[in-house]
């Protein structure tokens, strides 16, 4: 199974490597999001999907709009049982170390989510 939310070549080169019956979930298209001209990139190489007879299916967070308060119980209660727990890597120095912040979601230098502190709570 292969999760896409970046699309355009990227998603073309995992359906070159996709094995026979392979499951592709398609949630966000993000190459395309900040793009100039608003023009999405497309997939040059659906032929792979049909020979390697892959399944590609979207999802969208508004088909199951229902569910999240069920969810949310759910994880704040594995939370609050320890079961369930989260990384968190907190960047500080406020808006002077933001190109510092975003350059580590680039090169691994997050573990986790990455925060930035723009004012510490002492300051307020």
């Amino acid at each position: 199974m292969y999760w896409d939310n970046v699309g355009g070549e990227l998603l073309g080169a995992m359906l070159e490597r996709a094995a026979k019956c392979a499951r592709f979930v398609l949630c966000g298209a993000i190459i395309g999001y900040n793009s100039e001209t608003k023009q999405m990139v497309g997939v040059c190489n659906l032929t792979y999907a049909v020979t390697q007879r892959v399944t590609l299916k979207g999802l969208l967070i508004l088909d199951h709009l229902a569910g999240i308060p069920r969810v949310r119980e759910e994880l704040s209660r594995l939370t609050e049982e320890g079961k369930l727990k989260s990384r968190v890597t907190m960047g500080r120095g406020g808006l002077k170390k933001v190109e510092v912040g975003i350059a580590m979601l680039f090169s691994g230098g997050n573990i986790g989510k990455a925060l930035l502190e723009v004012k510490p709570p002492s300051d307020e």
